[in-house]
């Protein structure tokens, strides 16, 4: 798949964000990425990305009770020029159809009581495609 995206974008703009449990469980072998591309790491509830070849890391913090979604960019991938932060993480999930709060959570890793609380829901109200729905 990345040999197919290098065809139409130099391989220095091309992130991949990789949960670190797949990693862990051999789902994915690092080996056979290229080097050039911005690997970032998903490893909740961590102190460090566990992955020496991270470009980028993500995880989860609590503070005074919430949860805080939270980034760290090691080589400046999402900085730009002027040193202003770019988004590492969307906060916000267009609803498609069929979607439902589960697959959603699931989705987007998020514990599905914390993905209700985000958006002041509840289990049973329905979705419609092109709904908001926040996710960080």
């Amino acid at each position: 798949m990345i040999d197919l995206i290098s065809n139409y974008h130099d391989e220095n703009y091309i992130d991949i964000a990789l949960m670190k449990r797949d990693i862990d469980d051999c789902i994915i072998d690092l080996s056979k990425l290229p080097k050039l591309i911005n690997l970032t790491i998903i490893n909740c509830n961590a102190q460090l990305s566990g992955i020496a070849e991270a470009g980028t890391w993500v995880y989860t913090n609590d503070f005074e009770g919430e949860t805080q979604l939270l980034a760290y960019d090691f080589y400046g991938f999402y900085t730009d020029n002027a040193g202003y932060q770019l988004s590492l993480v969307d906060t916000d999930y267009v609803v498609q159809k069929g979607d439902t709060w589960h697959s959603i959570a699931r989705r987007h890793g998020i514990p599905l009581e914390d993905l209700l609380a985000l958006n002041r829901a509840e289990r049973e109200e329905k979705l419609f495609a092109g709904q908001v729905v926040r996710i960080a």
